[in-house]
């Protein structure tokens, strides 16, 4: 996706929250970006997630093909895709007041994370709001799943998001061993 693209669809996102009175957060590649401010490499797509999305998931497909977007269901999560922009948009909903459950494969998979790794502000992104995720999530994300399966291993450009995120949560004083374990990841998503 080139810039102009995935700006184009930052503020699609923000447009199909506001008419459903949710929030989307990214996560993903494109954090690194917006934690930094700028764009630092090409993105292929952008991984969200909706708040609650799942009670809105028909009325998501209606306003995504109305704007003339190709709608697809994998297994849960939605693959939505429109002239060179890609999203795949999954759905997290609050388990308690302090943890949230991010589900995928029907409903048959989920992770659980703290509340608290979801920014409470949005990033002012090239003048768009963006809500997303916060260090904790991006290290547990990408580092769980090996932590499970010393077979599996990380994309290079993971490996260089870890880094970024092991460094950013070192300056915060967080212990990398406790982030870990606030995220409970199924072995099932890791082949264990």
């Amino acid at each position: 996706m080139n810039e102009s693209d995935l700006l184009n669809t930052l503020r699609t996102l923000n447009n199909v929250a506001s008419l459903l009175q949710t929030k989307v957060y990214v996560w993903g590649g494109l954090t690194q970006d917006l934690y930094e401010g700028k764009f630092l490499r090409e993105h292929s797509d952008v991984d969200c997630f909706m708040l609650e999305g799942n009670k809105t998931k028909d009325e998501l497909a209606t306003f995504f093909q109305h704007e003339g977007w190709n709608v697809l269901d994998m297994n849960g999560v939605l693959s939505i895709k429109k002239e060179g922009s890609k999203i795949h948009l999954g759905h997290i909903e609050p388990m308690n007041a302090s943890l949230m459950k991010y589900t995928f494969y029907e409903g048959a998979l989920f992770i659980t994370f703290p509340t608290a790794w979801l920014k409470k502000e949005p990033f002012m992104f090239y003048g768009i709001p963006v809500d997303t995720t916060e260090p904790e999530f991006e290290y547990a994300i990408r580092i769980g799943p090996m932590k499970l399966n010393p077979l599996q291993e990380l994309r290079e450009k993971d490996t260089l998001a870890v880094q970024y995120f092991e460094k950013r949560l070192t300056l915060k004083g967080e212990n990398l061993d406790n982030v870990l374990a606030n995220m409970h990841i199924p072995l099932e998503l890791v082949g264990g």
